[in-house]
């Protein structure tokens, strides 16, 4: 088992209509590092891939495909479950773009249900925590 202590996290949200569509860009970028590790019945002939860059792009593209599974479904719920635009998408609009916000805003729950979301999801892995060997392993 593995934990991940996050350190730097970024997030960067533009939207726009298009085709009487909104259209959401998500850009989420997220560094972090191996808070504490488990592993159960290490023998004394293997070793921790503590120092392997491999084991640390794999972690981060594991956390990168959890995160963006995570927010997809969040997406999802918050347009088909909630009904409510929890990341700011018409504040955003209305700021950014306010003719085309005059354009939906009357209608912008039905909007923003049908809104298209892109989302980039970018996680790093770098360096190591706690390290609890459970030896022998329980098998």
């Amino acid at each position: 088992d593995v934990s991940i202590e996050f350190g730097k996290v970024k997030q960067r949200l533009t939207a726009k209509l298009n085709n009487k569509r909104v259209v959401v860009n998500l850009k989420v970028s997220i560094n972090g590092s191996v808070g504490e590790q488990i592993i159960a019945g290490l023998g004394p002939k293997k070793s921790l891939p503590l120092g392997d860059s491999d084991f640390h792009t794999e972690l981060g593209d594991l956390l990168k495909d959890k995160i963006k599974a995570d927010l997809m479904a969040l997406i999802k719920k918050s347009q088909t479950e909630l009904g409510v635009d929890i990341f700011g998408v018409g504040n955003y609009l209305s700021n950014r773009y306010p003719n085309d916000w005059n354009l939906v805003k009357d209608n912008w729950p039905e909007y923003y249900t049908n809104a298209v979301f892109n989302l980039e999801v970018k996680a790093a892995v770098k360096g190591s925590g706690t390290i609890d060997l459970r030896y022998p392993a329980i098998e």
